[in-house]
């Protein structure tokens, strides 16, 4: 409901507030009010990743901002970039959660998966090749423990809690292994890269100390947030902060979409 609401609501300060031909912005928002597309996108924020018509969005949105050609140019790069960063993520995350399910359905067998987790079984700790079992997915069938049954039960309890809300005074390790975020990778820093040349990437668009500087950052810059945020949350704030600029830059001068010939 919220993201039916959301788009009525800036579907209708765009055609409202910009006498330019930003408007059209407006209308696309009311097209993403029929009901079967907009169970597409909720469908896809809930189950996937962004939709990647909302990045090409963005992308087309920013690019209407600057007038320079090499500018908007520069614009589209980053958005390429950002486009691959979000399928990155997703990949990432779709994986965690998968073979979480996975391990789900293995909790009420005699067995256990050796190694699945990385440093959250102490008997998988002991072994002095754990770390490289877990990075070569060298995995074994265990015999279950009181031990390692207790642990099983502690990532399956917080799986349950973290459905409606965060497990407070939470032992970090069995959290993060609930999470399913030692089940995938061991070092994951490779997925903070492509935030990094986004943020170097963003001042090649506009180096001067302008308005429009200030608001290129805000756009950019708050890409990163999706590392933070949920895939909702971030869909909701994203598109209120791109209206925001929108509508201060219309502030400073007419914004279009399409420049008048």
């Amino acid at each position: 409901m919220i993201i039916y609401l959301l788009h009525l609501i800036i579907g209708v300060l765009y055609i409202s507030l910009f006498p330019s031909n930003i408007f059209l912005i407006g209308i696309l928002y009311f097209v993403f009010l029929i009901p079967p597309l907009h169970r597409t996108i909720v469908y896809y924020i809930i189950e996937f990743k962004l939709p990647p018509w909302f990045i090409v969005l963005k992308c087309i949105v920013h690019a209407a901002l600057f007038d320079n050609y090499h500018q908007k140019i520069n614009i589209m790069f980053l958005w390429m970039i950002v486009y691959t960063w979000n399928d990155l993520l997703f990949v990432v995350r779709h994986a965690e959660n998968r073979i979480s399910k996975i391990n789900d359905l293995l909790y009420n067998h005699d067995m256990r998966i050796a190694h699945l987790y990385i440093n959250t079984y102490t008997e998988d700790k002991v072994n002095r090749f754990h770390n490289h079992l877990f990075d070569t997915n060298r995995l074994y069938w265990f015999d279950k423990t009181s031990q390692s049954n207790k642990v099983s039960l502690a990532i399956q309890n917080y799986r349950k809690i973290l459905v409606d809300s965060s497990p407070i005074h939470a032992d970090p390790t069995l959290l993060k292994a609930a999470k399913g975020h030692s089940i995938f990778l061991r070092n994951k820093v490779f997925i903070y890269m492509p935030a990094v040349f986004i943020f170097m990437y963003a001042g090649f668009i506009d180096f001067r100390w302008h308005y429009l500087t200030v608001l290129n950052m805000i756009i950019v810059y708050f890409e990163c947030m999706q590392l933070l945020l949920t895939t909702k949350q971030f869909y909701i704030y994203s598109n209120i902060v791109l209206f925001v600029c929108v509508f201060l830059a219309n502030y400073q001068r007419s914004v279009y979409l399409i420049q008048p010939i």
